[in-house]
């Protein structure tokens, strides 16, 4: 790994963290962060890729190799997220939620501040509500002794998890790219743009594709009408966006138009990234998305006993845990060989390992300790502490396969690690008065899952191996990057909520800071006992994805996949759904008139699609960053 690469990354990653809370929360622009991220993307294919260019054909400078451009990817893809919702955008409102919001009608002082350890928190009320009121006279300064203790305690728990996820990604590199050959779709973009830099002084051959270009030009004449329409009302608008739901408005059909309801959007990148995936598994997406819906219009045609949102979350929660234990069986022999590596000092390395199975499972095995004493520490009980920790690395996990195999541009697991606890001994299991704390890491890190670290680490992993790069060097050009990431996120974030008043825009918004403690005084107040509705609902889905698993061993050509299932009752399908059918659609068509050949030859045009909505996104973003209203149309959350 060269200087100048690190260089370049923790500059980026700098810069991209102090801008992403102003670009996605205040000016409300494109997420700079994502499993397929802007920022870095913006970085590789229309800042580095051209200078590189301009470099060779120059003969100026030394451009930079295939190795330097993976560990700037690596490093800013990574970085994109713990800004956003992947840490720093829920943490930081939480920290000042409790006493912010307290007030004698909702009794919070008695049923969570109480309960909540001072240093756990913002303890000094006039910092809680400074940080969420509009200030008077201009913006004020950052009280950092009101915030220092609480943001190193959980900053402590954040890294613990990520040094977890970093060590899980390390066991499993070698069983998902060298045994089950996944296919790892969204590193293909990054992947095209790092290979195709040139020996000589040509363009690069993925720049000099006409089939690129016209898949460019798509997206780019899309959004700028409809970016000139956002800033000018009067300029027409191409739409995008179709509610089929709307009409539905009788009974059970009005369940049709419950979150998340049936709207069509059309989103370029995704139909460019749908037609890299296996036909299964987009074609698992949309079917599972209509399944879901139709099973919210019998519930209420028959008026089931369970809610039609609550029933579908609990099938997603058992679908996962199978599929959890699924590819913990399929990688056994590798883990086995981990854990006797690990247990006996004397057994030697394996010649082939990237990263040692003895370190990685020694970092783990710290990791996750790590995590359940602070856990205690914080005043939660061991084993509940203990079940935290194992669901969170286990869905995160699940959700990374997802990533890896299945492309996902948007992944979500709509529960909490809790809620297993809740649901099948009841809200007592749990402990009454730790649930106020286990709301600040269950909804930062843990929540955060559509904007997950650990499928980043894996990308990676599997980039710096396919690029030639060192495993120390790999290790240490994410370490930076998170580092770098979470101070200059922090900073970010404190100063523009004590300038403007989180309140006043997203990050004061109930999502990001009232949600987990209205559950918990809700929980104290109305402790239930075992949700049996929820049970069989948690039941089915396990049972459903067990027999998916076993008809895809049993015959060949079954097409569905447990990925459209564990995530139909989440956000993700919402935005996603319609493009893929189109990708699939539109994949299936060549494949059936012209065969594999047809389809490699049209895969530049589609990558066009991904490139052109992103070179969109970018100057869209630049343009609300100035102006303080941002043109969002990219499906990833902010």
């Amino acid at each position: 790994m060269s200087r100048r690469s690190l260089l370049i990354g923790t500059a980026w990653v700098a810069l991209q963290s102090a801008v992403a809370p102003y670009s996605n929360y205040y000016a409300r622009g494109s997420s700079l962060g994502g499993n397929l991220p802007l920022a870095p993307l913006v970085l590789l294919a229309l800042i580095l890729l051209p200078l590189n260019v301009a470099l060779r054909r120059s003969r100026r400078g030394r451009p930079l190799v295939g190795s330097e451009l993976a560990i700037v990817w690596i490093m800013t893809a990574v970085a994109s997220v713990i800004p956003l919702r992947g840490v720093v955008a829920y943490l930081v409102p939480l920290l000042a939620s409790p006493l912010h919001y307290a007030t004698p009608e909702n009794d919070w002082r008695a049923l969570l501040v109480s309960a909540l350890p001072s240093w756990a928190y913002v303890s000094n009320e006039l910092a809680a509500h400074a940080f969420f009121d509009r200030p008077v006279g201009g913006a004020r300064p950052v009280p950092w002794e009101a915030w220092l203790v609480p943001l190193a305690f959980w900053t402590a728990f954040v890294l613990a998890a990520f040094a977890g996820l970093f060590c899980l990604c390390a066991i499993l590199r070698r069983p998902w790219v060298e045994r089950e050959r996944f296919s790892f779709p969204l590193a293909r973009v990054p992947l095209e743009i790092i290979t195709s830099a040139p020996s000589g002084p040509s363009a690069p051959s993925l720049l000099a594709r006409r089939a690129l270009w016209v898949g460019v030009a798509v997206p780019v004449v899309l959004h700028t009408v409809n970016g000139l329409h956002h800033y000018i009302p009067s300029v027409p608008e191409l739409p995008t966006v179709y509610n089929l739901s709307r009409g539905a408005t009788a009974r059970p059909w009005t369940a049709l138009r419950a979150w998340p309801a049936i709207v069509v959007m059309v989103f370029p990148c995704v139909i460019g990234v749908g037609y890299l995936l296996p036909l299964e598994i987009s074609f698992s997406f949309w079917f599972f998305f209509l399944l879901f819906k139709a099973q919210y219009v019998l519930i209420q045609a028959f008026s089931v006993p369970v809610g039609a949102w609550t029933s579908a979350s609990r099938q997603s929660m058992g679908s996962m845990l199978v599929v959890g234990f699924m590819l913990a069986w399929t990688a056994r022999g590798h883990i086995a060989s981990g854990l006797r590596r690990l247990l006996s000092p004397s057994a030697a390395p394996a010649d082939d390992d990237y990263i040692p199975q003895r370190s990685a499972a020694a970092g783990l095995a710290v990791a996750a300790t790590l995590m359940v004493v602070l856990l205690v520490r914080a005043g939660v009980s061991a084993h509940i502490a203990v079940v935290v920790m194992g669901v969170y690395l286990l869905v995160s996990t699940v959700l990374t396969w997802m990533v890896a195999n299945g492309g996902m541009l948007v992944v979500q697991a709509p529960f909490y690690p809790t809620d297993y606890v809740r649901i099948l001994f009841g809200a007592r299991a749990v402990g009454l008065w730790a649930i106020p704390v286990l709301g600040i890491p269950q909804h930062s890190p843990m929540r955060g899952w559509e904007q997950l670290a650990m499928p980043h680490m894996m990308h990676g992993l599997y980039i710096g191996r396919r690029s030639g790069i060192g495993r120390s060097g790999v290790t240490l050009a994410l370490a930076v990057a998170v580092v770098v990431s979470l101070v200059v996120g922090y900073i970010a974030t404190l100063r523009l909520g004590y300038a403007e008043g989180a309140s006043t825009f997203a990050l004061g918004g109930r999502w990001f800071s009232e949600t987990p403690f209205r559950r918990a005084a809700s929980s104290i107040r109305n402790p239930q006992a075992t949700q049996w509705p929820e049970v069989y609902s948690l039941l089915l889905g396990a049972v459903a994805t067990v027999a998916m698993v076993g008809l895809r061993h049993r015959f060949v050509g079954f097409q569905l996949h447990p990925i459209g299932y564990a995530v139909g009752a989440s956000s993700a399908p919402y935005f996603l759904w319609s493009s893929l059918f189109i990708a699939w659609g539109v994949k299936s068509l060549l494949i059936r008139i012209g065969g594999p050949k047809t389809y490699h030859e049209a895969r530049p045009l589609f990558l066009g699609l991904v490139l052109g909505d992103y070179l969109m996104a970018g100057m869209w973003t630049v343009v609300g960053a100035a102006t303080g209203d941002g043109y969002n149309f990219l499906p990833t959350p902010k």
